[in-house]
């Protein structure tokens, strides 16, 4: 990356900053108008723990750059000294403490060729490792997401390609094995992305009781002709009490 090229991409971030900065206490940023035109995208997350967001950017030609915040709105290319250098035909990129050793471990999806998995090592640089971690299939990687779908505690991944939804178990260590998938499970996976990012509360149970009140006074036979009224009540379901 030249310097101009340096100096501007700084700038552009600095601003991005600002604007983050400023969403935290007015709202989320506003939404661009569609184009056609490419652009780069940021996957924002705290690589070498010193409590600020580092930026993982995907340039419009699909290049893999890695930003360090400095701490005063500007970042700088560290790429090449934290070992993700050569990194071409990116499509998207995700961090996710995958070896459960305390540092962000960097997924980076591809258009062409196979997928990356970067293990942070805890001293501010990463060591490729998708072929052992056993994360390897072939297709164009559009989307993916990490979430724990059976419960142990350890991230699993969701790799979607252009032909097949794909399903890696975390074993733990930096290790991956694939999981079968049917059709039905495929179209479960294909909206796991979504539900691993939203909470949703369960809905109430409600049940209805017909109750009628006779008014004092009134003969058994008034009170027989009068319609029923049905009460809902409704109590939180017991997850949304957990």
């Amino acid at each position: 990356m030249s310097t101009s090229s340096s100096a501007s991409l700084t700038v552009c971030v600095a601003g991005i900053l600002g604007a983050a900065a400023a969403a935290q206490q007015t709202g989320p940023l506003p939404t661009a108008a569609p184009t056609d035109t490419p652009r780069a995208s940021f996957s924002w997350g705290d690589y070498d723990g010193d409590g600020l967001q580092d930026a993982f950017v995907i340039t419009a030609s699909h290049e893999g750059r890695l930003l360090h915040n400095r701490g005063d709105g500007t970042l700088a290319d560290v790429t090449l000294e934290t070992g993700l250098e050569g990194l071409a035909l990116a499509s998207f990129a995700m961090w996710e403490d995958v070896d459960a050793n305390g540092a962000l471990d960097l997924f980076v999806g591809t258009a062409a060729g196979a997928s990356r998995l970067y293990l942070g090592q805890g001293n501010g640089t990463f060591q490729e490792t998708a072929e052992t971690a056993g994360l390897v299939h072939a297709g164009e990687d559009l989307h993916g997401a990490f979430f724990d779908y059976d419960a142990d505690g350890r991230p699993d991944l969701h790799v979607r390609t252009r032909s097949a939804d794909l399903l890696y178990r975390n074993l733990g260590d930096g290790l991956f094995e694939p999981v079968e998938l049917g059709l039905t499970e495929t179209l479960i996976a294909s909206a796991v992305s979504a539900a691993s990012e939203v909470d949703p509360q369960p809905l109430p149970r409600c049940a209805a009781k017909a109750t009628r009140r006779p008014r004092r006074g009134k003969s058994s036979s008034a009170r027989a002709r009068r319609p029923r009224r049905t009460r809902t009540r409704c109590r939180p379901s017991r997850a949304a009490a957990r």
